[in-house]
């Protein structure tokens, strides 16, 4: 929905998680017959994370009796119809992401606590670097978190209180950055960023310390902990979609020279704000102490917890990224970022014009598929599409030849039609949020295997 146009309450959606009767862990010993040793070739793999053991053996007749023996397990624990409830606490699923809005009532904190709220709710759909929350202690003790994270309006009125910005705000833009702890590595990114932001022609405004309570951390997010400042920054002439393509660009020429160790840039926008991290949904409220203030007041926000699938956690992948929340995989992402490196030389745009090469590639290899799918969707709202349409671009919607159910006509398959003729879709299973501070919505993706 647009963010400017009235919208109704938010509701909240119950999915019922599925399990399977193979996802049940067996003992050793329910597969071995009475008196005879298992066979010397077995090899016994335990994923704690899922309750499932794989098993392995070296002949057919081995195998055969394991799947005889997972089916008898399966069947003996959904006797009567019921999966226990003792298997289901617990066990975890994909991301869970949401949103919520409020464009008629003026900005309030209260809207906030209502985000931060759900995000905790949402716990169950995240995960930690020891697996399960009941696994934890078996597991070293660790409760670092996959990730968490919000993405709200940038709350001006509070940022104005510790640094000065200018009455009119349309001209100014705030930066989320993730710098190392090292002090030199630090003021030399630092000094990077702004050479990128000064050749734009931006002033810098001030830089702001965000207040952390690093007591809430586990051992391994706090080992990879980074150093969070904001900057604020402001042009005496560019607004509206020519602030952020200069923002854009000043970007993506920082991305060149540093990597993500140096300078994570989370957001940079003259809209939105990001904060995130590797956390637990509970824990992100008590790490960024801006979140309790009640002088941070918007209108609308984003949340995610993460379920890290495809790539290890890691600060910079935590969610949400600058546009999107993403619950699932792109499964097509290596056949997406190829054909977008291969692409890229004769990629062209008016907003960039002899300056496109300095955008490109717009994937990086220092991403997960989530983190390359909101840097090209990026990339298409800077070149003029609202971020509806460039969802509908890359990842199509489920559509039928002859329209879509309640009877539409066939526009809707032209327009995939057309555009799956010049743009490979990224294929999930995927569920998109997204917001760029002026529209906010989600979409899934022609699998539909995500609620």
């Amino acid at each position: 929905f647009l963010l400017q146009a009235p919208t109704t309450s938010p509701s909240r959606l119950s999915v019922p998680q599925v399990v399977r009767p193979w996802q049940v862990a067996v003992a050793p010993d329910a597969l071995e017959q009475p008196g005879k040793a298992a066979p010397a070739n077995y090899s016994w793999i335990l994923n704690t994370a899922g309750g499932v053991l794989i098993l392995g053996a070296g002949r057919r007749g081995a195998a055969r009796r394991e799947r005889r023996a997972l089916r008898r397990a399966g069947l003996a624990a959904l006797n009567g119809g019921v999966y226990p409830a003792s298997k289901v606490v617990g066990e975890k699923d994909a991301c869970g992401v949401g949103m919520i809005a409020n464009v008629q009532k003026p900005a309030s904190h209260e809207l906030l606590e209502d985000c931060l709220r759900a995000l905790t709710c949402m716990e169950h759909r995240g995960a930690c670097s020891s697996g399960m929350d009941s696994t934890i202690s078996m597991c070293g003790g660790d409760d670092s978190g996959d990730g968490a994270g919000v993405m709200t309006q940038i709350p001006w009125d509070f940022l104005a209180t510790e640094v000065e910005i200018p009455n009119d705000r349309s001209s100014c833009a705030l930066g989320m950055l993730f710098l190392s702890k090292d002090p030199n590595e630090r003021i030399n990114a630092k000094v990077v960023l702004e050479k990128a932001l000064i050749k734009e022609h931006f002033q810098i405004l001030g830089y702001r310390i965000v207040p952390v309570d690093s007591s809430v951390l586990g051992a391994r997010s706090a080992v990879t902990e980074p150093w969070i400042e904001q900057i604020i920054v402001s042009h005496p002439e560019a607004k509206d979609k020519e602030l952020e393509t200069l923002l854009y660009i000043a970007r993506k020429n920082v991305e060149k020279t540093l990597t993500y160790n140096s300078l994570y840039v989370a957001s940079l926008s003259p809209r939105t704000v990001v904060y995130k991290g590797m956390l637990k949904s509970k824990h992100l409220i008590h790490y960024y102490r801006d979140l309790t203030d009640p002088r941070y007041k918007v209108q609308y926000a984003l949340w995610h917890r993460r379920f890290s699938t495809n790539t290890m956690p890691r600060w910079p992948l935590a969610q949400p990224f600058r546009v999107i929340g993403h619950n699932g995989e792109i499964n097509t992402i290596q056949g997406n970022y190829n054909w977008t490196h291969a692409r890229s030389s004769a990629f062209e745009h008016p907003n960039f014009g002899f300056r496109m090469q300095e955008v490109l590639p717009p994937c990086l290899l220092e991403n997960s598929d989530s983190g390359n799918l909101d840097c090209y969707a990026e990339l298409m709202l800077q070149c003029n599409r609202e971020i509806p349409e460039a969802l509908m671009l890359m990842v199509p919607e489920a559509s039928k030849p002859n329209g879509r159910t309640g009877g539409s006509t066939d526009v809707v398959q032209d327009f995939y039609d057309y555009w799956g003729a010049l743009q490979e879709p990224w294929d999930g299973p995927a569920l998109l949020a997204f917001c760029d501070g002026k529209y906010m919505g989600a979409s899934l993706d022609r699998n539909g295997l995500r609620p």
